[in-house]
């Protein structure tokens, strides 16, 4: 005969498992949903903007968004398929030192971030073909209708991008016009 103690034991157990187990999985959950379980690094945003001509070289604004720093910034010009079949194979990097605000400091030295309503420049001695593109400038005179600077290409389509350079991500891109 079983005594009227042990009677309410077992139903007490199975309720007591059941809130543990119901406790576990909305902890598992509530990880996953908070990302507890692994950071994400989000890049900066802005909105860029800016004009390219082959005579007084490229300018480059920050329309709003994001504080950059500069260090952290590679700015990079990608072929169009009017300029190159391969556009995706085209992608120049500008050098950090041939970038400058407008009282002339230079992004290597002086300039530390790139807050909106700045703007960036790079002279066209610093995007003609022999410093920007040397591979197809040095190569041939056939390859030199790649070059930014080649009047050829006046009307057609460059991206200007930057990138993150601690995550490899994207920035912000910018269509712009060859212009003379």
């Amino acid at each position: 005969m079983r005594s009227d103690i042990d009677s309410g034991v077992s139903p007490v157990v199975g309720v007591m498992l059941m809130l543990v187990v119901t406790i576990v999985i909305a902890a598992v959950v509530s990880a996953f949903a908070g990302g507890l379980t692994g950071e994400t690094s989000k890049s900066p945003q802005i909105a860029l903007s800016g004009e390219y001509s082959q005579a007084g070289g490229l300018v480059f604004y920050n329309d709003g968004g994001d504080v950059l720093t500069t260090e952290y910034v590679s700015v990079r010009l990608r072929s169009s398929e009017q300029i190159a079949n391969s556009a995706n194979n085209h992608i120049f990097t500008i050098e950090r030192q041939n970038i400058s605000n407008v009282d002339g400091d230079s992004w290597h030295e002086k300039v530390l971030s790139f807050q909106p309503g700045d703007s960036a420049f790079v002279t066209a001695e610093n995007m003609s073909g022999s410093v920007l593109q040397p591979q197809y400038w040095d190569y041939k005179e056939s390859t030199r209708k790649y070059c930014f600077d080649n009047v050829s290409n006046i009307g057609k389509t460059i991206t200007l991008e930057l990138y993150d350079s601690l995550t490899g991500k994207i920035i912000a891109k910018s269509n712009l016009i060859i212009e003379p």
